[in-house]
């Protein structure tokens, strides 16, 4: 038995609250928004771009530690065909997060650094997802091992068959993550071609689209 004894009024659920805000409010964590073009393949060379500026999950210097994306049909006829992408990483300071949004501005991604933006912190990176009209749309969990690389191992493997239509990770500190991922498919062929590269690389996953989160 552990015993902790805190001279603060203050429970876990406050906790989890303070631990979001400090890390933002520091600089450890920025808060990025990036526009990709709303087309197959475009999610993947996004990830290559983003390792190209030195951002990968697991290691110490520019680790992502989330991602948020979901297709948005009117949302990106209004804007060029461009998809939104939110995403959270970590640095070493108010510097290096400036010189990161450089990087990825001059390697051709048009980039916001929202750290600062209250309205981000509070209320827009939980916003962005929701129910979307998606033909096909299959909605899987999978489960991958927390080191660099992971994901740009998943996305090489579907490679450019698929639309993704959406995209959620969020950094939990522990051995295994977690991957909400949407695709279109065709029907029961196309998820059973799905199902076995997952299963190629040994990752676990879950089949969701019947689940009625999954649905709202």
């Amino acid at each position: 038995m552990v015993a902790i004894a805190s001279g603060a009024n203050m429970n876990f659920d406050r906790l989890r609250f303070v631990a979001e805000r400090s890390g933002t409010g520091s600089k450890t964590e920025a808060m990025l928004a990036t526009f990709i073009p709303e087309k197959r393949g475009s999610f993947r060379n996004f990830i290559y771009k983003l390792n190209g500026a030195g951002i990968q999950r697991g290691v110490a210097k520019r680790s992502i530690t989330e991602f948020k994306y979901r297709y948005n049909r009117e949302a990106a006829a209004k804007n060029d065909n461009k998809a939104t992408v939110f995403y959270s990483v970590d640095t070493d300071s108010s510097e290096d997060v400036e010189s990161l949004v450089a990087q990825l501005i001059e390697s051709g991604l048009e980039t916001f650094d929202l750290t600062k933006n209250d309205l981000s912190k509070d209320h827009v990176r939980f916003l962005a997802g929701g129910h979307a009209e998606v033909k096909g749309e299959e909605i899987y969990r999978v489960e991958f091992p927390e080191k660099a690389g992971s994901l740009r191992m998943f996305l090489d493997t579907l490679g450019d068959d698929w639309n993704i239509s959406l995209f959620h990770y969020r950094s939990r500190g522990t051995l295994t993550g977690q991957v909400l991922i949407g695709i279109e498919s065709d029907g029961e062929t196309d998820i059973a071609e799905f199902e076995k590269g997952v299963s190629e690389l040994g990752w676990g996953f879950t089949r969701e689209t019947d689940n009625i989160a999954a649905q709202l």
